[in-house]
């Protein structure tokens, strides 16, 4: 199977369980994949060179554009998805321009 895991919400409130999960899933021969709204220019995180370099995670950037229909773009068709908002799966980002814009000005990192 090809899994999706969303990161803002599912992924980032609970690194070590879904290390586990990560682990667990891949065990038994599965993908996994993380799958987020970010840009990759202006959203990056350090915990995507992680995912990538030491679980073996490819992080894929929707910039914004619904889940399905970017993932689906690249040829990514997932069998399962991880997301504490499965609207964005279909409908993108649930933030306007200047809601985002306000997020990235005050966020941790």
């Amino acid at each position: 199977m090809l899994i999706a895991i969303d990161y803002d919400g599912t992924y980032a409130a609970d690194k070590n369980t879904f290390k586990s999960i990560i682990r667990c899933f891949q065990s038994v021969g599965h993908e996994v994949c993380i799958v987020t709204m970010r840009s990759p220019t202006l959203d990056y995180h350090p915990d995507f060179d992680e995912l990538k370099d030491k679980y073996d995670v490819r992080v894929v950037f929707c910039d914004g554009v619904p889940k399905r229909k970017h993932c689906e773009s690249v040829n990514l068709f997932f069998d399962i998805w991880i997301d504490d908002h499965p609207e964005s799966i279909y409908l993108g980002s649930q933030f306007t321009d200047e809601q985002l814009s306000d997020w990235r000005k005050n966020r941790a990192a």
